[in-house]
């Protein structure tokens, strides 16, 4: 069975309100609630990183029984310890119906290394999307491209294209 790896509702709660308080304080900085983690975004603001780097290690510091950090593309993510996509990617191997199967994980940010590896341990697909450093074993250009991919694999297996819709 899958692990719970969401935190407490109150400390949830609390952790929630701090962070959004903080980040209130310096326009162009965006806080995330992704239910059992916390983004903390600074794309719209870069010049506000080193102000978002040092408010997610204040966090993790002093959330350290509960929270780590983890950087990413124009974000740092605070999420339960012990938590990342490759452990996740594991547990999920382990439960129906995905035991027995081949894993493919497709990412794009450094968050998703975690992820590459556990991939490629259990034998399955890594495919990195953009450039850069990656444990991803093949890799594909650009967003745009994923979408190629995916119709390709529909069409080798007999599915019609339109069967995937495209986003906005």
């Amino acid at each position: 069975e899958l692990r719970n790896l969401a935190l407490d509702a109150r400390q949830l709660e609390r952790i929630q309100r701090e962070l959004a308080e903080a980040c209130s304080e310096h326009p162009g900085l965006h806080l995330e609630n992704k239910g059992v983690a916390f983004a903390v975004h600074f794309r719209l603001a870069p010049q506000l990183e080193q102000i978002a780097r040092e408010l997610a290690e204040h966090f993790a510091e002093r959330y350290a029984e509960v929270l780590s950090l983890q950087p990413g593309k124009c974000v740092f993510e605070l999420k339960p310890r012990g938590a990342s996509k490759g452990e996740v990617i594991r547990a999920f191997m382990e439960e129906v119906p995905f035991a027995g199967r081949t894993p493919v994980f497709v990412g794009d940010d450094l968050t998703d290394e975690a992820g590459f590896a556990a991939v490629n341990a259990l034998g399955g697909r890594s495919i990195k999307v953009g450039e850069g450093p990656s444990e991803a074993r093949e890799r594909l250009p650009s967003v745009h491209a994923v979408g190629g991919w995916l119709e390709q694999l529909l069409s080798e297996l007999g599915e019609p294209a339109g069967s995937i819709t495209k986003p906005d």
